[in-house]
């Protein structure tokens, strides 16, 4: 995650990054020891899985008239 305008070619660079520490073998095993699963991938297939998530939990709030208090 980046601020929304921060430019491409730094997101690109952030992510590169990113998944070189998540490639590291002592670092997985951190995760995993912590019951995480490093998953790293494009910026794109974030915002595609966010999407894709926002339209069935928003489709599970509408339909169970959950509101916030």
């Amino acid at each position: 995650m980046a601020p929304g305008r921060t430019p491409p070619e730094i997101v690109a660079r952030l992510n590169r990054e990113l998944v070189k520490v998540l490639e590291m073998p002592e670092i997985r095993d951190q995760l995993f020891t912590h019951g995480m699963e490093p998953m790293p991938g494009s910026s794109e297939a974030l915002a595609r899985h966010i999407g894709r998530e926002l339209a069935v939990w928003g489709r599970v709030v509408r339909e169970a008239g959950i509101r916030a208090e």
